[in-house]
């Protein structure tokens, strides 16, 4: 990177705005600094004049000029130079020339002291005594001048320094940040040439730009996982869907050549296919929607224990036609805020699961299936059991996706969407669905956050 790159960097940029903003305020506190410094030291210097101005008007006017002189040969005021003429001829002097003479009101004029070839600066007053006597007093102000060009040479000195250092820190910055962006750049550049498996580079700092490719990592994996999904969901309906369609075609085609006393059945048939067909596509949707939680937020507080029971009674029948009971365990009274059809089709389903894997395919034997609501410290939980062939626990996460079916489970009826459902449906309460094999059977287990929940 190059320093004209580096000064077109935003960093170096934003680092000359901060440093020309310092050198505002460093400017106007020296120009305040000077001006205030220069006001009490010349405040001071007058004061010392005026004051031995004072002194000597006192003595003239007491004891005459005579004693004036004696008093300013014997030394006069500490620190004042002074110089006195009495009709053109010099009396008393400390100094020798003053060009030009400071006027009556008092100003700056230079001066020589007696034996010396330097000039100096001072603040002085030209006092008429009468008679043609005139009296020169002067304090020497060079030293305030020295500490006046001293400041102006510390400010210009801070506004070179400051300058540099915003300069070089600029400079710093744009290349330190242009290294942390380079890695992005290079992830991104990566992911849009097609490589979705790139991710950005974590250094370990926690400092913002690792928090920002965390977050950047984390939506690329979800991207990554919704594309792997879209391309599962598009080859699982291409196979689980296609023999159903073929099925339908065919119906349709025998219900053409049937009689027409026969014709109503077969139309019948492909009225009951249809349906079926429509109702993967309308889980399908439903599940789409979840995920992206446009049904709304859950908003019904309802007793868990409650809607299971209500889902119990509805399949009693269905239990009791497949010789499998019913065990129920709903002694926990916990209040929850959930989506309570919602809630109820994710229940119904599991129980829908398990009344149909619960035994043998073939013959059915009786089967325990138990439903439980247990409250946890940070859960409600929704546990539906059963005694069946279960699932192995490494076919878990195959199970829980959409068109999941497993290779056991294909000749019978299903879709291979009502897990999948389940667990949109808890991910939608900021929840979860758990699967835990058991020796025989499975336990399938909705985990509802107690956020918002109240006791009864």
């Amino acid at each position: 990177m190059s320093l004209r790159d580096d000064l077109r960097s935003t960093p170096v940029k934003l680092a000359l705005t901060l440093v020309a903003g310092l050198l505002v305020a460093l400017a106007a506190l020296g120009l305040w600094i000077s001006r205030d410094v220069a006001d009490a030291l010349a405040a001071r210097t007058r004061t010392a004049v005026a004051s031995d101005v004072a002194r000597v008007e006192a003595l003239v006017r007491a004891q005459g000029i005579d004693a004036l002189v004696d008093h300013l040969k014997a030394g006069g005021s500490s620190g004042i130079h002074y110089k006195l003429t009495d009709a053109g001829r010099v009396r008393a002097a400390s100094f020798e020339t003053a060009t030009p003479s400071p006027p009556a009101h008092g100003g700056v004029f230079r001066y020589t002291l007696q034996h010396t070839a330097a000039e100096y600066l001072a603040f002085g007053f030209a006092l008429d005594l009468g008679g043609g006597v005139t009296l020169v007093l002067a304090r020497n102000i060079d030293d305030e001048r020295a500490l006046a060009r001293g400041l102006q040479r510390m400010l210009l000195a801070g506004f070179a320094l400051l300058s540099l250092a915003g300069l070089l820190g600029g400079v710093w910055l744009s290349r330190a940040l242009d290294r942390r962006l380079a890695r992005i750049n290079a992830a991104t550049a990566a992911i849009v040439a097609g490589d979705l498996s790139k991710r950005i580079a974590i250094d370990g700092s926690n400092d913002e730009f690792d928090r920002l490719s965390a977050n950047l990592n984390g939506m690329l994996d979800r991207i990554d996982g919704l594309m792997q999904a879209l391309r599962e969901v598009s080859d699982n309906i291409a196979h689980d869907l296609k023999t159903p369609i073929n099925r339908l075609r065919n119906t349709a085609e025998e219900a053409l050549r049937a009689a027409p006393e026969k014709q109503s059945v077969a139309l019948g048939a492909v009225i009951e296919q249809t349906d079926g067909i429509i109702q993967t596509f309308n889980a399908l949707l439903l599940i789409a929607r979840l995920e992206h939680e446009t049904t709304g937020t859950p908003s019904d507080d309802v007793i868990l224990a409650d809607l299971v029971a209500d889902v119990a009674d509805l399949y009693g029948p269905v239990a009791e036609d497949a010789k499998l009971s019913f065990v129920l365990r709903l002694t926990d009274r916990t209040r929850v805020k959930v989506h309570r059809q919602l809630m109820i089709q994710a229940v119904a389903n599991l129980v829908d699961n398990a009344i149909k894997y619960a035994g043998d395919p073939q013959r059915r034997q009786v089967e325990n299936l138990s439903l439980t609501v247990v409250a946890t410290p940070n859960t409600v939980e929704i546990m539906v059991t059963d005694r069946g062939p279960g699932i192995p626990p490494e076919q878990h996460a195959t199970a829980l996706k959409r068109f999941g079916r497993l290779d056991a489970s294909r000749s019978l009826p299903g879709t291979g969407l009502g897990l999948s459902l389940v667990a949109a449906i808890a991910r939608l309460h900021g929840g979860r669905l758990r699967l835990v094999s058991g020796d025989p059977g499975l336990s399938a287990i909705i985990e509802v956050p107690r956020a918002k929940i109240g006791e009864m």
